[in-house]
C-alpha cells in the first residue's frame, strides 16, 4: 500500500471541490535527521502530496488510527457524518482494489455517497496483474490478497 496509508480522494458536496483525506497506522519511519525524529507515514505521504502538487489545505488526516481496510472504511463512514460527500475514490494497489471497494460499499451502504476505486502504479509494491506470480513478492501480495478476499467473502 502506498505510503503505507491508504490514501483517498474525496469529492465534496460543492461543485468542484476536491480535497484528500489521509489514514495514519501510528507507524513511524527511520530517523529523520532533518526533523530529529522519527516521523510518522502518514505524516511523509502528506509531505510528499504537498510536493506532487496538492494544496496543503486540500489535505485532511483523519482523527485517530487504522489497523485495515474495515478501520479505514469505518473512520471514513463516521467522517462522512461530519463532512457529507458527493462521492469517494478509493486510491490503493490493484491487487487489493476489488476487497478495498467491497469493504467501502459496505461501509458506506446508505449514506448517498457514489463510490469508485482507482489503483496506484504498478510497481514492485504493486505487481503487474500478469506478472504477480512469477516472484515471490508477488505470492506474499497478491496471493496473501486472494486470501483474504475469501475470508471477507465468507465472512460477510
Amino acid at each position: 500500500i502506498l505510503f503505507v496509508v491508504l490514501i483517498l480522494a474525496v469529492y465534496g458536496a460543492s461543485a468542484g471541490a476536491i480535497g484528500l483525506a489521509v489514514f495514519g497506522d501510528g507507524v513511524r519511519a527511520g530517523w529523520s535527521e532533518a526533523e530529529k525524529t522519527n516521523p510518522r507515514y502518514v505524516d511523509l505521504a502528506r509531505l510528499e502530496l504537498i510536493t506532487q502538487g496538492v494544496p496543503a489545505e486540500a489535505i485532511i488526516i483523519l482523527p485517530g488510527e487504522v489497523s485495515g481496510t474495515e478501520s479505514e472504511a469505518r473512520a471514513l463512514a463516521s467522517e462522512i457524518q461530519l463532512r457529507p460527500l458527493s462521492a469517494i475514490v478509493v486510491v490503493t494497489s490493484a491487487y487489493h482494489s476489488r476487497r478495498a471497494i467491497w469493504v467501502f460499499d459496505k461501509a458506506l451502504a446508505g449514506t448517498g455517497v457514489r463510490l469508485g476505486v482507482e489503483h496506484s502504479p504498478l510497481g514492485d509494491l504493486n505487481p503487474k496483474p500478469s506478472t504477480w506470480w512469477l516472484n515471490r513478492l508477488g505470492w506474499k501480495l497478491v496471493g496473501g490478497e486472494y486470501i483474504k478476499a475469501v475470508g471477507y467473502w465468507l465472512y460477510y
